[in-house]
């Protein structure tokens, strides 16, 4: 990065190393009021890359700090290029639930933070009872993202609020809210921002009572134990797992083909998050993360359906981009 000195001169200081914040502990930050959470590969251009390899701008630094010695350094080795066909498992709530821990039960809602529970990913479940075969499903505050099911089925998605227009036979139902919070402010006054449900949820204008709060523990699972979650009925997204035979481990660089919103597994190895928006498109996975022979893989995609994966030796992690802080 280029801190601006206050004589109106500036230093430049550069990430030395890139690095990969594995699992779901990669923090956002908020620019211009907008959360904007931070991508798994924190590579940051870094003349050290994440899998590395010296770059170009590594010999182009020591060559200004006059630096002549022979550097000695051994280059990563990778799978060769490959390209693997997922199999669906289950739909997107069946694995929540399937991955859900003990309920935390409260007559009105409760953030992720008031009930204890800190990790990325949270569904709420509570019964709603309508005279109406046409109504309106109101989330009034959600942080940040919610997937919502009605009797087990997807009827839309929420993002930071929103409203859903339900057509349902007149009566008892089940409504479940997949809550996904997509990073903690990693500095500055939004440090310890609550994440869930905020709000009231609303059927019309009468506020859902009664809800339970589950945790659903990603960080504690891999990609063998959820390959055996239970099949339920199709999903419009949801979890699907592959094998991969692997002869001598190596460093890959996966890419999942038609991602929207993807938590990825390989063995017990919890990779981090894919998101559609980009700008990441691969992500690291090192070479003790894969076993000599049979190694099991496992996508959960929030939104979506990918079919495939691909490992290569090339990470795609967007055109470079320069951060400046002021002081």
């Amino acid at each position: 990065m280029t801190e601006i000195l206050s004589d109106g001169g500036s230093v430049s200081i550069y990430m030395a190393h890139g690095g990969t914040n594995f699992g779901t502990w990669a923090g956002a930050n908020v620019v211009d009021g907008t959360l904007a959470p931070t991508v798994t590969s924190y590579d940051s251009d870094a003349p050290i890359a994440e899998d590395g390899r010296l770059t170009a701008k590594f010999h182009a630094v020591r060559e200004v700090l006059g630096a002549r010695r022979e550097v000695a350094s051994v280059d990563p080795t990778f799978l060769p290029p490959t390209e693997v066909s997922l199999a669906q498992v289950a739909g997107t709530l069946a694995t929540a639930r399937a991955l859900a821990g003990e309920p935390v039960f409260a007559g009105a809602l409760l953030s992720f933070d008031d009930a204890g529970l800190p990790g990325a990913l949270g569904l709420y479940e509570a019964d709603v009872h309508t005279s109406e075969e046409d109504w309106i499903l109101t989330v009034t505050r959600i942080a940040d993202r919610g997937s919502v099911y009605l009797d087990g089925i997807h009827v839309g998605d929420v993002d930071g609020g929103g409203t859903l227009a339900i057509s349902t036979r007149p009566g008892a139902h089940r409504l479940s809210i997949l809550v996904e919070n997509i990073g903690r402010v990693n500095y500055g006054p939004m440090i310890g921002a609550a994440k869930g449900l905020l709000g009231p949820v609303l059927v019309d204008r009468r506020q859902v009572q009664r809800w339970d709060l589950r945790e659903v523990r990603i960080e504690e699972a891999d990609a063998v134990a959820l390959a055996s979650v239970s099949h339920e009925r199709p999903d419009r997204s949801g979890l699907a797992t592959t094998t991969l035979t692997v002869e001598t481990p190596a460093d890959a660089h996966m890419r999942i083909p038609g991602a929207r919103r993807a938590l990825v597994w390989v063995n017990d190895l919890f990779l981090g998050r894919l998101d559609e928006r980009g700008p990441q498109r691969t992500l690291y996975v090192p070479a003790p993360a894969f076993r000599a022979g049979l190694n099991t893989v496992a996508v959960w995609d929030l939104v979506g359906h990918p079919n495939t994966i691909v490992l290569s030796p090339e990470a795609e992690l967007g055109p470079p981009e320069e951060y400046i802080e002021t002081f």
